[in-house]
């Protein structure tokens, strides 16, 4: 299984788990310690014949391997258990993203809940993650929404020489450039527009023409955001504007039909175009006065204080009255919360799990901010016996409890004193 012929490791995975050889589950669990990819396919062996138990499946979630935690996430299940193994692994949190984000596709195929939304919405705080295209969809697929958000507003234009004041040597506006697609004769032309009827606001306009049907465009460059909603718009005008084509209209060249206006057609006066979309990826666009677009038009078209904003949502202001944590409530957590319930994994008093250090005495032993690093980033300070893994199986506790199920926590840890005798 250790074989460097992948046909030879299947071929002996399959064999396995078709004979049933159960003989060999020790082995195969003494295996997927030992890594590589004998650890992995050990890993599907024990899976397939239905012998792959808790402590196994746990200890390959928190292995230094990524390859070898990525196949681990893969292997759980949809059930209540499984769901709770990904919970109480680092998994959500993992360095590396490739493996974050085969938890973050894990955490999306799981039965919906209110607990599931609730940490895909924290998770989406996290500016990497929330960068991050792919991570980013698979939180959406869980159902994560941004927190705090009271409402949106329209930020500045993001189009350089929006009105066209400004005029190169070419007599184009500044920061524009042609792009034709399709040109059947010498007669398209590309121009600023001086006459005051033709003019929306300020001295000039853009103005496209031509006696024969063409597809043509001018167009500026701009950066936009992943995950971020923008509105483009313009006022156009037409003369005559005749032809299979969507008219005279704005579009995002990269998004298609995803990110275009209405397209104004015939002789019309001044109208204002408008459209609303998403970009899912950081990367630069190209936005296009077009004059034809999807087919080819004839006639006069003119554009004027064109834009593209976007979208940014307003944040509810934090409280300026400090958080009022209380033991009580941060107990009730630590014994009950379903997701991230401390007892399933610590001791406190004789009651409670085996898996992390009793808690007994911790206030007294540690001081708040090592207890509270060891809450949001648990393999910063590994403990005892976690040291030799390198990791920690438990989850950055930031991304299942708020601010303020975080204090409640904290406060109750500190009220873990050594007994006096």
């Amino acid at each position: 299984m250790s074989h460097d012929n992948l046909f030879w490791r299947q071929t002996a995975q399959r064999l396995l788990v078709d004979s049933k050889r159960t003989d060999a589950v020790p082995a195969l669990k003494t295996l997927t310690t030992k890594g590589g990819h004998g650890a992995i396919h050990a890993l599907w062996t024990l899976s397939g014949m239905g012998a792959l138990d808790t402590k196994t499946h746990t200890a390959a979630l928190i292995s230094p391997e990524p390859a070898l935690r990525r196949n681990a996430i893969r292997a759980l299940g949809a059930d209540k258990v499984s769901a709770q193994m990904l919970y109480d692994s680092a998994t959500l949190a993992d360095k590396d993203l490739q493996v974050r984000l085969v938890a973050f596709t894990k955490l999306a195929a799981l039965p919906e809940s209110d607990a599931n939304k609730k940490t895909a919405s924290l998770l989406m705080k996290l500016p990497e993650n929330a960068k991050d295209e792919w991570l980013r969809l698979a939180l959406q697929a869980t159902g994560a929404a941004e927190m705090n958000i009271v409402g949106y507003k329209r930020g500045p234009n993001l189009l350089p020489n929006a009105s066209f004041e400004e005029v190169g040597g070419n007599k184009l506006p500044t920061n524009w450039s042609e792009r034709t697609y399709s040109r059947r004769n010498p007669d398209l032309k590309h121009a600023i527009e001086t006459r005051k009827e033709f003019v929306k606001s300020g001295k000039n306009s853009l103005r496209i023409s031509a006696d024969t049907r063409h597809d043509s465009s001018l167009f500026a460059r701009v950066r936009l955001k992943a995950g971020r909603k923008y509105v483009m718009s313009a006022w156009v005008r037409t003369d005559n504007l005749q032809g299979t084509g969507n008219g005279a209209l704005l579009s995002v060249h990269e998004l298609q039909h995803a990110a275009k206006t209405k397209g104004v057609k015939k002789t019309s006066g001044w109208v204002k175009v408008e459209t609303e979309f998403k970009n899912e990826q950081d990367r630069e666009v190209t936005v296009n006065c077009l004059y034809g677009g999807w087919g080819q038009s004839s006639g006069t078209a003119w554009w004027d204080d064109v834009s593209l904003v976007e979208i940014e949502p307003i944040y509810k202001e934090k409280s300026k009255d400090a958080i009022k944590a209380t033991a009580a409530a941060g107990k009730k957590i630590f014994d009950t919360h379903l997701v991230a319930g401390c007892i399933r994994c610590h001791k406190v008093d004789g009651k409670g799990g085996i898996v992390g250090p009793a808690l007994d005495g911790i206030a007294s032993r540690k001081d708040a901010d090592y207890i509270k690093r060891s809450l949001v980033n648990p393999t910063a300070e590994l403990a005892e016996g976690f040291d030799k893994l390198g990791a920690s199986p438990m989850p950055p506790m930031n991304i299942l409890l708020n601010d303020q199920e975080l204090a409640d926590v904290m406060a109750y840890l500190m009220t873990l004193k050594k007994k006096k005798k």
